[in-house]
Formats: C-alpha cells, structure tokens, sequence
C-alpha cells in the first residue's frame, strides 16, 4: 500500500497543475476544504468513491494518484507502446 504523504503530495501536484485552490478542488467535489487539506498532508485517505471521481476529474489512474505507478494513465501506456512499435518498424 502505498504511504499516505505520497497520495498526498500527488494530489497536491495534481491540483496545482490544474490551477485549482483547495477551496475550489473541494466545491467541485462538495467536500469540506479541511478534508482536502488533510489528503494533501498525509492524514487521511478518500473514501474509495471519492478517490474514484478524484482520479476521473484528473484524467489519472487511482494506482498513479495512491503513488503505486508513476504512469499517469492507460492512455499513456497505449502512447508510449505506439511510438515505441513505431520506432521498430523503421529500425534494422
């Protein structure tokens, strides 16, 4: 399991990437501002429903948002192995 401070500091990331503050992150979501503060620091985890629509509205896997991957998505993945087949056929 990953450790919380590291959910946090993805969230955290993922947040500021966007331009959000934690008082607008938390009125999309309808959750207390205190809520996403203690995310952000390590102290508790989402409920598994809202760290569902956390990862959807960031367009990240959960395993990437829990810090158990550094790959941000499946689409990623799908990209990478793409440009990668790519790069196969053209090189002998």
């Amino acid at each position: 399991m990953c450790n919380s401070n590291d959910f946090g500091k993805r969230l955290k990331k993922l947040r500021t990437q966007k331009g959000l503050s934690l008082d607008e992150l938390s009125k999309k979501f309808n959750v207390n501002k205190t809520s996403f503060s203690n995310y952000e620091n390590g102290v508790h985890y989402p409920k598994v429903k809202l760290l569902i629509e956390i990862a959807n509205f960031f367009d990240v896997s959960i395993d990437f948002i829990l810090a158990r991957t550094d790959i941000e998505s499946v689409d990623k993945v799908i990209e990478d192995y793409t440009f990668l087949s790519d790069l196969n056929k053209y090189s002998y």
